[in-house]
């Protein structure tokens, strides 16, 4: 690594370089008996070991699944919590097609999985709590499985009922902006049965990939009508179709399904995400879109395309939060964004959402200025990391012990 540009401290360089090197990806499956990949409790370790230097936290390491820790810290009783301070341990897992060295230092950027998302964040919060001082009501939650399950936060949520925040400060958010809400999430996988038949004959049979077609483009044209408060999009992230073998169900993953030429295909099965801006967008509304395009496709058809599985995956509420209930928030990081916002249509799901949709807490999602999350040459601006550390010392002093 080369050296560290003069606007941001050696110390920031090197502990955001140190969490970048321990590795926190998971790679979920889809695939039965095949169990998913994770190593998060290393760094989760190294975390917990930063935070107790400060020795007015209490800190501890609780699995919210085997093998999978959320790091806490509270500065006194976590029901007196003020301002709770969150980021996610995970990253995605490394990709090919980097043409930058990692963990290295070019043109004021550090590039490193999990720079941007959201390791460097991290450290600078971890090197905040430390030079801020003794502090009350302040608390962190550094969690795991915030890129795919939210098995992190739905534990917290779940089991930390007693830590009600005032607000909540995202270290994984807008880069050098103020992102006060973000859509929702929802995630299905549906099933479709068909007829098979000769492909030269059609009336032999009936074919789920066209019906799947027909479908989505309901979907889509649906889609578009909610927009409000902000756009929602659907993303088809993956489609398996094809004949099924005898004896064969389908189990709400994808189907293994027979490549046959000459053969209409009886099965589709299709992983739909919306980011759903609008509270009109549910799974119930979605099935019910889906239902009736089926619906359409069977009239005056004697063999019928059915739905044999519609399993809700995610349903994770957005937020929206007023900046005036921010503004103790925002305040400290101003020299960094400028006031400039980042609109919700355009961001990325942030599950701090379930905090917010628990007991209404405001919440700012901001990190440094960076780029190339979850592809290659990931990197974190080295200045904008030291303002960023500045602003949650300044953040943090609000809240020191008289």
């Amino acid at each position: 690594m080369s050296d560290a540009n003069e606007a941001c401290s050696p110390d920031l360089l090197a502990l955001t370089d140190s969490l970048c090197r321990i590795p926190s990806w998971w790679r979920p499956t889809d695939r039965p008996g095949k169990v998913p990949r994770h190593n998060e409790m290393a760094l989760a370790e190294q975390v917990a070991a930063e935070l107790s230097k400060c020795p007015w936290l209490d800190v501890s390491i609780v699995e919210a699944a085997p093998g999978r820790p959320n790091v806490l810290a509270f500065d006194g009783n976590p029901a007196k919590t003020e301002i709770l301070v969150a980021g996610h341990l995970d990253t995605v897992p490394p990709s090919d097609g980097w043409t930058r060295a990692e963990h290295s230092v070019q043109d004021g950027r550090y590039h490193a999985l999990g720079a941007a998302d959201t390791k460097g964040g991290i450290a600078a919060a971890l090197m905040a709590a430390r030079n801020a001082g003794p502090t009350r009501g302040v608390g962190y939650l550094l969690y795991c499985d915030e890129e795919y399950e939210f098995v992190g936060m739905k534990h917290f949520v779940e089991h930390h009922a007693q830590v009600r925040p005032e607000a909540t400060l995202s270290l994984c958010g807008a880069p050098a902006e103020i992102m006060s809400g973000c859509r929702g999430l929802l995630e299905v996988a549906i099933s479709l049965r068909g007829h098979g038949g000769h492909a030269s004959r059609p009336f032999t049979g009936r074919s789920a990939t066209m019906a799947l077609h027909a479908i989505l483009g309901d979907l889509a044209t649906w889609v578009a009508q909610h927009d409000q408060p902000y756009r929602t999009v659907l993303n088809v992230a993956s489609i398996h179709a094809g004949s099924l073998p005898a004896g064969i169900r389908f189990t709400g993953g994808p189907p293994t399904t027979e490549a046959i030429p000459n053969r209409i295909p009886d099965a589709a099965w299709a992983l739909l995400e919306f980011r759903t801006g609008s509270p009109k967008v549910t799974s119930r509304s979605v099935r019910g879109v889906i239902e009736q395009s089926i619906a359409t496709i069977n009239r005056d058809q004697s063999l019928h395309i059915s739905l044999e599985r519609f399993d809700t995956r995610q349903e994770m509420p957005g937020f929206s939060s007023d900046l005036n209930e921010l503004a103790r928030l925002t305040r400290p990081f101003s020299r960094m964004h400028k006031g400039r916002c980042a609109h919700p249509a355009n961001t990325g799901y942030i599950d701090v959402a379930l905090i917010s949709g628990r007991d209404g807490t405001p919440a700012l999602c901001m990190g440094p200025m960076k780029g190339g999350a979850h592809a290659p040459d990931e990197w974190v601006d080295l200045a904008s990391l030291q303002s960023y550390h500045d602003g949650l010392v300044s953040l943090l002093r609000q809240q020191a012990v008289p």
